[in-house]
Order: structure tokens, then C-alpha cells, then sequence
């Protein structure tokens, strides 16, 4: 969508970061608008917002290993790490060595 037409107020409310003032947000089936936060945090896994400016967005003081590395140890998934951030570079086509960068 063209800039100024709302792209970022509804990726906002879909992540409940801003609570709409009418209507209802449904996904698979129930309006997340709704929901006490203990329910949303199942879902928050497939609900995510990435940001339209990385360099403000981004921890400057953070590797991207670290940045990436965050959600995964929120989700119980610090075992995995690694490889999972190794995987996560891989999809997006950087190398490994991005890993130890900073922003």
C-alpha cells in the first residue's frame, strides 16, 4: 500500500501495541480484540510485525545473533539457538559471519 494509508496502524492493532477504537480483528476465527493477554500469547508466535525502519528498530548494541536469538529463548527455545539463527540467516541469503555483526 501507498505510504500514509494505515499499513503500520494495522500491523500496530493486530499485535495489540495499539487497541482499536471500533470493530473487530478476527483471526482463525476469534477476535483477538477480545482476548485477555494470557490468550494472546500463543498466538503472538504467528502474529509479528517487522518494523519499516531496521536501523531504528534494531539495538545497535545487540549482534544480529543476539537480535535474532531473542523470540527463540522467549519461546523456550534457547537449546536450539544456533542452529536455528543459523537457519534463520540462511533464508534470508546472508552468511554465517552476519551473525557476530552488529546491526
Amino acid at each position: 500500500g501507498e505510504s500514509g494509508s494505515g499499513k503500520s496502524t494495522l500491523g500496530r492493532a493486530l499485535v495489540r501495541l495499539l487497541e482499536p477504537s471500533a470493530g473487530s480483528i478476527r483471526f482463525e476465527g476469534r477476535d483477538i480484540t477480545q482476548l485477555p493477554e494470557a490468550a494472546l500469547r500463543p498466538l503472538r508466535r504467528d502474529l509479528q510485525m517487522i518494523f519499516q525502519d531496521p536501523m531504528s528498530s534494531l539495538n545497535p548494541r545487540h549482534t544480529i545473533f543476539n537480535i535474532i536469538a531473542a523470540p527463540l529463548r522467549q519461546n523456550g527455545l534457547g537449546d536450539q539457538l544456533k542452529e536455528r539463527v543459523a537457519e534463520a540467516l540462511q533464508r534470508v541469503g546472508l552468511p554465517q559471519s552476519f551473525a557476530s555483526r552488529y546491526r
